[in-house]
């Protein structure tokens, strides 16, 4: 199953597949499309459902594909729901049934991710209860379950669109933004991705794909439960971003939401600094998601937290907010909401190391590079100067020749130089977890902090195939004397 932008894309799509399979002597049939000029010159033998046999319901026809009903004439999925226990079967429900039931709805994307949680917390509380497979359900998770199932009908009237541009898509690839939003509460944690695409005035944000995932038996702290809803939206982006290469298509720009600022304070620092639990998670999340990729977004705007405590099937429709995330998105101008200026971590989560300190003043001379004509010689007479400084402490140097390390020592120490010079403001707002101003520079480039340094922070961070320093670069104004030297250098 495929698309394209427009009737001639997706006919050049049909034709070289038809070709290049029928070389291999395979034959491809059951074609079908939304649009019929697409199958224009295509066999009626190979087609999946010929019109001219219709009796004036074309429009009722449905395909299955991937495991849902596709409706090509209107270019919806929807879900069919038809199984129905009969009653005098449902006093006699067991866990083994239950879970029969349970996977007839099937959900590959996650779409009905907030109706069906509540069948997850129910298999849960029967595997609590230490239920034989064969035993009868108790009272309480028999009842929630026919309620449950009693609505599920009200599932049938759920469409979701196939295609999530704009139209008309006939001329160019509209550029897309991805958004994917996390939450967690005492049941459970989700995330979900949307897709925001821009025309002009015009705005459509559409959900491409959710999941959810009951917490733990064993007693798990809401902000771990938070942080694990993080990284389940970092897979989740991942899939989607690895789905949309295989199309040629890159997200212009990517957002990651949490409502939790204490998890938001975790990535905003090194993962060596917390307990193995949130250093593990921090690490994984660093490196798909940037902490420059991160915002934070209120509870009442955040569409996993839908995924987290379940809605009823009969409600699920009317849940603007789950198809669509939140009013502010689908705005011609993201009006991102205010972020907190202190963002307080977890403090029984930072990595108790025992260590003896002391103070010292020292004054570092600054570096006047504008007074070196090439890179070689001013590493040259830095390095010599920091060996003098420690010659001065009594701390005798390793060998007499200058090393590699020294060199990089002495680069590094200039570029923070040249970077808190030029952008001191935007070092001020990013080591406080905030955005850049808009107005500034540096915003197309979503930088962050690595050890202090200023890197930048954009797509380049999904090439899995490049090495550390070309997927997040350092930052030097272009203008500096060290940029100027390093230049030459080349």
């Amino acid at each position: 199953m495929s698309g394209a932008e427009s009737v001639r894309k997706a006919r050049e799509l049909q034709s070289n597949l038809h070709s290049h399979l029928n070389k291999h002597h395979l034959e491809v049939r059951k074609w079908a499309s939304s649009d019929q000029r697409v199958l224009v010159g295509v066999d009626k033998v190979l087609l999946e459902h010929d019109p001219a046999l219709d009796l004036g319901n074309e429009g009722d026809h449905t395909i299955k594909t991937l495991g849902v009903k596709w409706k090509p004439a209107s270019d919806v999925f929807f879900f069919s729901i038809g199984h129905v226990l009969p009653e005098h079967t449902k006093r006699g429900l067991t866990k083994r049934l239950m879970l029969s039931d349970i996977a007839k709805v099937f959900d590959p994307l996650g779409w009905l991710s907030p109706a069906t949680l509540k069948l997850k917390l129910l298999m849960q509380a029967s595997w609590v209860q230490g239920l034989s497979w064969d035993a009868a359900l108790p009272g309480d998770v028999l009842d929630a379950f026919l309620e449950w199932r009693e609505q599920l009908p009200a599932l049938r009237d759920i469409t979701i669109p196939r295609s999530i541009l704009l139209p008309p898509c006939e001329q160019t690839e509209e550029p897309f933004e991805l958004h994917v939003f996390c939450d967690a509460s005492e049941m459970a944690y989700a995330a979900c991705v949307y897709v925001r695409v821009v025309s002009g005035d015009l705005v459509k944000v559409t959900l491409l794909c959710a999941k959810t995932k009951v917490a733990p038996l064993k007693a798990v702290s809401i902000p771990r439960l938070e942080l694990c809803a993080a990284v389940l939206g970092s897979k989740l982006l991942t899939s989607v971003v690895e789905a949309l290469r295989t199309l040629n298509r890159v997200p212009a720009r990517t957002f990651a939401w949490s409502d939790s600022t204490i998890v938001l304070s975790w990535l905003n620092e090194a993962p060596r600094k917390w307990n193995t639990f949130v250093q593990n998670r921090v690490t994984e999340i660093q490196e798909v998601m940037p902490r420059s990729m991160w915002r934070h977004v209120g509870t009442l705007d955040n569409p996993a937290d839908l995924g987290t405590r379940g809605v009823q099937p009969a409600l699920l429709k009317g849940e603007q907010k789950w198809w669509s995330g939140p009013d502010w998105l689908s705005e011609s101008e993201i009006a991102i909401p205010c972020q907190p200026e202190h963002l307080e971590p977890c403090e029984q989560e930072r990595k108790k190391v025992p260590i003896v300190t002391f103070s010292a003043i020292v004054s570092e001379p600054a570096m006047e590079v504008h007074r070196h004509s090439s890179l070689t010689r001013f590493l040259r007479v830095w390095c010599i100067v920091a060996r003098i400084i420690q010659r001065l402490r009594k701390r005798p140097t390793a060998s007499e020749e200058i090393t590699p390390g020294e060199k990089s020592v002495v680069l590094l120490r200039a570029i923070k130089q040249e970077q808190a010079a030029a952008y001191g403001t935007e070092i001020g707002q990013v080591s406080k977890g905030k955005p850049v101003s808009s107005k500034s520079e540096l915003a197309p480039l979503y930088p962050f902090l690595d050890n202090g340094v200023l890197k930048v922070g954009g797509r380049l961070a999904f090439g899995e195939h490049l090495d550390e320093a070309m997927r997040y670069p350092i930052i030097l104004p272009k203008q500096s004397a060290l940029s100027t030297l390093i230049v030459r250098d080349i």
